[in-house]
């Protein structure tokens, strides 16, 4: 059950698209949009999976102006951690995500679609035997930033661009 979530990213990063330096430090202050105490109801997908949501938690801080560090938890079972912010070279957001039920790490970069307030990152890592594993997430916050909807999609075998979903965290922003 919990190997398919060595590639969980707890946080969606909120970001605006730009291309003049000065902005870029504008692109940092946005992911701020995610700090705070978020609880979360996990559903897996495919064979075998449980059909109930299970509980989650998400905390996110802030490190400096430029880094959001989510800590994200399952009780005891699980937890991870990601890092997250803006490669002002690349002019995409970046990420890297560990857990306690894999000993690879998944790295990540996207874009950011203002107009359907959607975060869509590109991944890559290494599924449970040590293979190469790429997929896709897509996070997708509410008009009033009180909560957000992550979906992990996994590349389906032999596809290039066909993905499948695996998970999905509705995440509501803790009082």
């Amino acid at each position: 059950l919990f190997a398919l979530l060595f590639c969980v990213l707890g946080t969606a990063i909120s970001v605006a698209q730009t291309s003049d330096a000065s902005d870029d430090v504008a692109d940092h202050t946005i992911l701020k949009k995610d700090v705070g105490e978020w609880a979360g109801e996990l559903r897996m997908f495919g064979p075998d999976m449980p059909s109930d949501a299970m509980p989650a938690d998400e905390t996110n801080t802030m490190l400096g102006e430029f880094w959001v560090i989510s800590n994200f938890s399952m009780g005891d079972e699980f937890q991870g951690q990601g890092t997250f912010g803006y490669d002002a070279d690349k002019k995409k957001f970046i990420g890297s995500w560990v857990d306690s039920q894999s000993p690879h790490a998944m790295h990540m970069e996207g874009t950011w679609d203002g107009a359907k307030r959607t975060m869509t990152m590109l991944t890559i890592g290494k599924d449970e035997n040590g293979k190469e594993k790429k997929g896709k997430i897509t996070t997708v916050h509410s008009e009033d930033g009180n909560s957000r909807v992550f979906t992990m999609f996994d590349l389906a075998a032999d596809s290039k661009d066909e993905f499948v979903k695996t998970m999905e965290i509705k995440y509501t922003r803790k009082k």
